[in-house]
């Protein structure tokens, strides 16, 4: 076959789309063996009640994502219902299924991108980038992260039929967009930034630009109904809490870290020799920081020039810079996303949507060196990087298959990480290896101290090695164990009861043994019961009287037990 030949054969579209799924199916098929590992998945797959039955449908779209107000998402859990329905918890098939919708993303990904690019081939370049970068692999390979998969699939499907009903002029086509758009929503929150997305196609592709915004905007005004319609109705059910404690200036301090966060983005897009999950990034003290400054200093000139060119510059570059700006607006801390305290929370898989606009001006930037570059030297350079990214996604997704090796990878990056000690302790705590397990959580601990999960299990580590009062003192040090309360109170109940068989057993022993007796008092008063604790304090002075810990419990037993006289006397005892 001559080029020519082999360019036209490449460049028909059965085969470009035999060429995306064939990549799909390689490079993500090491991740089909992955187990259910994540938090994420026990919270949203393994105990949740909600899906093991179809029956929960009218429940699952009453309540919120993972128990916590913030999140409505009632379409992942729905295909987590349908998974289990049909294959139980079957690790693989919930893996498959993330596959497909990943696959059926990169579909609409080269549909849109092609679309509008005006050139099919820059489309499949795109969707091509889109499927081999490992920056999308954490969206891909976790099971939870499907909220992502299902909202950029019908953000996909809603902006292409609402394209082909502008062209065609297609009111079926046009209710499909608005239908695509009502799932999107149902599916992750962010979706709501389609509204940004399809103002921008009609400013910077239809209509002339001396016609009225309003003009432009006027086949929007739908999608906007829809979106009010869907806050509102979260407003009803309850489901629209947000973040709140943080000052203007550390939002503000937030939004300059995303900033200069999404620079360190633009070196991983191109070299990205560092991926690991749940990525951070500590939060820059100081408006005046040299990393602020030359990130302020990068937009103004980046801007300057835009707008300098912008007669010169295509449409299609303009339209994916706003592109990338649009779907990166919720997570650019405006409302602060914070994993832990001293970080902005910005993982990979927050890219998978925005990803697109990048690889688009990388293919247009490609296609304008290509031009001004020696053939061969280019081809070389892009088919090198090419095998480096698929090879980096191969390891991504080798790496979703093994939890240990995951979190090891995130601490070598990141030793500070706060989950993924958590993560750690956890695993280590499966393993019965106590002291690491403890070692992790102290860890976490000292990066976030209000971590009520992680003070919970150092709790329940330091009670696994028998360092029982230890362990009490965790549980003692929590305040508020907000969605936690349950497995507090259970963990304090059980740790009581093995202490007070413990000192029982001694008691029966040696009956002598004042120290006990205080300690047994000790264990029922945490347990609310001070009748039978201030006996067992009495006893004990009975043995010794110079034990002052045990005076002190005993007036304190006589005020919770509202008999003041005996708890007057009790400390005219104590007092000099």
């Amino acid at each position: 076959m001559t080029k020519k030949q082999i360019f036209h054969f490449f460049s028909r579209t059965s085969v470009q789309i035999f060429i995306l799924l064939s990549v799909v199916f390689f490079l993500y098929s090491f991740m089909l063996s992955a187990p259910f590992w994540t938090l994420d998945d026990k919270l949203s797959i393994l105990d949740n009640a909600q899906i093991q039955s179809l029956k929960n449908i009218p429940i699952i779209f009453k309540t919120s994502f993972f128990g916590a107000s913030r999140y409505y998402r009632p379409l992942v859990t729905l295909s987590f219902a349908l998974n289990y329905r049909w294959f139980g918890f079957n690790p693989f098939f919930f893996n498959l299924t993330n596959l497909f919708l990943h696959l059926l993303v990169s579909l609409l990904v080269f549909k849109a991108a092609a679309f509008l690019l005006k050139d099919k081939t820059l489309g499949f370049l795109t969707a091509f980038l889109f499927v081999a970068h490992p920056i999308n692999a954490e969206a891909v390979s976790h099971i939870a992260g499907r909220s992502i998969l299902l909202c950029a699939f019908f953000e996909w499907s809603s902006f292409i039929l609402y394209c082909m009903a502008r062209e065609k002029k297609r009111v079926a086509l046009y209710i499909l967009s608005l239908i695509c758009f009502c799932c999107a929503l149902l599916s992750k929150e962010s979706s709501a930034m389609l509204l940004g997305v399809l103002l921008a196609y009609e400013f910077f592709f239809k209509n002339s630009s001396l016609e009225p915004v309003f003009k432009k905007a006027k086949n929007v005004f739908p999608f906007l109904i829809i979106l009010l319609i869907y806050i509102a109705a979260r407003k009803i059910l309850g489901i629209i809490s947000i973040p709140y404690g943080f000052t203007l200036g550390d939002t503000l301090l937030g939004v300059a870290t995303f900033l200069t966060s999404v620079f360190s983005y633009l070196r991983i897009f191109i070299f990205p020799a560092d991926l690991y999950s749940e990525r951070i990034f500590i939060l820059q003290e100081s408006f005046l920081s040299p990393f602020v400054l030359a990130t302020l200093a990068l937009l103004g000139a980046g801007l300057f020039v835009l707008i300098k060119l912008r007669k010169h510059i295509k449409k299609e570059i303009i339209f994916f810079l706003s592109f990338i700006v649009l779907t990166l607006f919720p997570v650019s801390q405006i409302v602060p996303l914070r994993l832990q305290p001293g970080y902005i929370f910005f993982p990979d898989h927050f890219w998978y949507v925005p990803s697109v606009g990048v690889f688009a001006l990388l293919v247009t930037l490609g296609v304008f060196v290509s031009r001004r570059t020696p053939s061969i030297i280019f081809k070389m350079v892009v088919g090198i990087w090419i095998v480096v990214l698929l090879s980096m996604t191969v390891q991504q997704n080798i790496y979703a298959t093994n939890e240990t090796a995951s979190f090891k990878k995130v601490l070598f990056y990141q030793p500070t990480h706060a989950w993924a000690h958590t993560i750690m302790g956890m695993k280590s705590v499966k393993q019965e290896d106590f002291k690491k397990a403890e070692h992790h959580f102290r860890q976490t601990l000292e990066s976030n101290p209000f971590d009520v999960r992680a003070r919970i299990s150092l709790g329940k580590t330091l009670i696994d090695q028998g360092r029982y009062w230890e362990g009490l003192n965790q549980y003692d040090q929590i305040a508020d164990a907000e969605n936690l309360e349950t497995m507090l109170k259970d963990n304090k109940a059980k740790t009581y009861k093995i202490l007070q068989d413990k000192y029982e057993q001694m008691l029966k022993e040696d009956s002598n043994n004042e120290v006990v007796y205080y300690s047994l008092g000790v264990v029922y008063s945490k347990k609310g019961e001070f009748k039978e604790a201030a006996a067992l304090y009495r006893q004990a002075l009975s043995l010794d009287p110079g034990i002052n810990n045990a005076r002190q419990n005993l007036c304190h037993a006589y005020h919770m037990l509202g008999e003041e006289g005996k708890a007057k006397e009790c400390l005219n005892g104590i007092l000099p």
